[in-house]
């Protein structure tokens, strides 16, 4: 356990991120704000979790681990996704009550629990052990209310359709059946994913307090409809206070990023010539797809800074690696703000994943859509068609080809077009910072919890 002197006499928290990468940071950022603002905070990580992640924290916030059953030699691997959710829950189910009532026992007794909403169980648990309930959505309000829609009225997403659009939701633009969330890309546990995130849901009418990772102005309409049906506060995006502030950053990395080399190498480019690519932290593409993706790559001949997992980095042939040395970099990660917020990056290759997309427009960096699945294909709908800081790149006979990307590369950094994108960009990254700062629809919300619970 990690420990570091904070003041006695504040409220104390605790918060449990689900234990991925798209998960931790969010809720780190968020406590870190809180804890900025006099509440004490103990992060809540998973034994796995803090042994094989690099951990930047600050001084203001501590840290403490659970089992997440990893550690026992002796428990069953589960077998499929389903076991997985199932062990899951029933283990860590345990381990935070044992440790709630570890504080609770003690002159340092927590008064809230704040968790990802993927955990929807977590309510149940701080409600028994006397703690106001707070939940945090890292995913956008508006494919929130299409998983709220799959869960109440047990539909599938097919059936949301009505001809060609959503019929059932709150204000969203018309949509086509690969812009809804998709969970084919898990093949047989497609219908599992699909209700795990639906039951994020399944208590949202009993909850105190409900945080989402974006901004009033980015969802307008549908932060709106959410917040007239339950106490939903948009509190984002997250990252950008500290950062803006060049302040101490709270970030957890499950991989090792290459901060030097990528800084390094940048900063020999031209300003709006690099095209940063990365597909998250989860993404797995086909050797073909990747093969394409490249050769695509190389033949429009710009600048590129790629970030291929090592788990990945089998499917880029050494032949592409040679010829393209000069004009690419390729990591097995990287940090991805520093990244984006460099002069020499033009636009950002994307999975469309939401901490990505929240972090791009953020910034200002127009973006060329590639998602796989789940809530990504809905985010890549809205940066084209709703926010017009992008354009997806569509697969012919179910693969990107090397022309489609090449082609795509070319036409989006003509000047007239790339201007016309970052100019809604720029619009975008204006509204963003103007929601974290002092007087900010987020910077208000936060103020709002703060004074509650303290």
């Amino acid at each position: 356990m990690v420990e570091v002197e904070i003041a006695n006499g504040r409220v104390h928290v605790l918060a449990f991120p689900w234990p991925g990468q798209g998960h931790l940071n969010p809720m780190l950022q968020f406590v870190n704000l809180l804890a900025s603002r006099g509440l004490k905070v103990t992060v809540i990580t998973t034994t796995s979790t803090y042994k094989t992640a690099q951990i930047n924290s600050t001084n203001l916030v501590n840290f403490d681990c659970i089992s997440d059953g990893s550690d026992d030699q002796e428990k069953k691997k589960p077998k499929d996704i389903q076991e997985y959710f199932a062990l899951f829950k029933s283990v860590i189910s345990q381990s935070l009550a044992e440790i709630i009532e570890k504080y609770n026992s003690s002159d340092d007794a927590p008064k809230v629990l704040v968790y990802d909403s993927l955990m929807p169980w977590a309510l149940d648990l701080a409600r028994e052990k006397g703690l106001v309930a707070a939940c945090l959505f890292t995913q956008s309000c508006s494919v929130s209310s299409i998983y709220y829609n799959l869960l109440e009225q047990g539909k599938d997403r097919s059936a949301l359709l009505e001809g060609g659009s959503v019929g059932t939701l709150p204000p969203l633009p018309k949509m086509q059946e690969d812009e809804m969330p998709c969970f084919s890309y898990f093949k047989d546990a497609s219908r599992v994913v699909q209700d795990f995130l639906a039951g994020q849901f399944c208590n949202i009418d009993k909850l105190d307090w409900i945080f989402f990772n974006t901004f009033d102005k980015l969802e307008e309409e549908v932060a709106e409809w959410m917040t007239s049906q339950w106490p939903v506060k948009t509190v984002g995006p997250l990252f950008l206070s500290s950062y803006l502030k060049n302040q101490e950053k709270a970030k957890i990395d499950l991989f090792k990023p290459s901060t030097e080399a990528c800084k390094d190498w940048l900063n020999t480019r031209e300003t709006g010539s690099v095209i940063y690519i990365s597909f998250g932290s989860t993404v797995c593409i086909s050797k073909e797809e990747m093969e394409e993706i490249a050769w695509g790559i190389a033949a429009s001949n710009y600048s590129f800074l790629w970030v291929v997992r090592e788990s990945e980095e089998s499917k880029l042939t050494e032949n592409f690696k040679t010829e393209t040395s000069k004009k690419g970099l390729i990591v097995k990660w990287c940090p991805q703000l520093e990244v984006l917020d460099h002069k020499a990056v033009a636009c950002f290759m994307t999975h469309c994943g939401w901490n990505s997309t929240l972090e791009a427009l953020s910034f200002g960096v127009p973006m060329i859509l590639m998602p796989q699945y789940v809530d990504q294909t809905t985010n890549a709908k809205f940066i084209e068609d709703v926010w017009r800081d992008g354009v997806r790149l569509r697969k012919q006979g179910g693969i990107l080809t090397r022309d489609t990307v090449e082609n795509c590369l070319n036409q989006f950094m003509h000047e007239e077009r790339l201007k016309m994108l970052q100019e809604n960009a720029c619009e975008l990254k204006a509204l963003a910072i103007k929601a974290i700062h002092e007087g900010g629809s987020s910077y208000a919300n936060i103020d709002e919890f703060v004074s509650m619970v303290a």
